[in-house]
């Protein structure tokens, strides 16, 4: 984790120019959850799991600047 927290505060990330970090966290998420881009850059991940109850599934939502700390 702090490798990874290292990593993000080294790259250049200002506001409405986040390539980079999205790059970023999308390279360290693959092997965890399935991950897209929308048109406005936007990374949305899904993680599929099993749910044995009739409960909704959990919903995250979170901003790049937040997704590692």
């Amino acid at each position: 984790m702090k490798n990874n927290l290292k990593q993000l505060c080294s790259l250049h990330g200002i506001s409405g120019h986040e390539e980079a970090v999205a790059e970023f966290i999308a390279s360290e998420i693959t092997p965890y959850c399935k991950h897209t881009t929308d048109g406005i850059g936007n990374l949305i991940c899904f993680k599929e799991g099993i749910f044995t109850s009739k409960k909704k599934s959990p919903f995250l939502r979170t901003w790049m600047r937040l997704a590692f700390l």
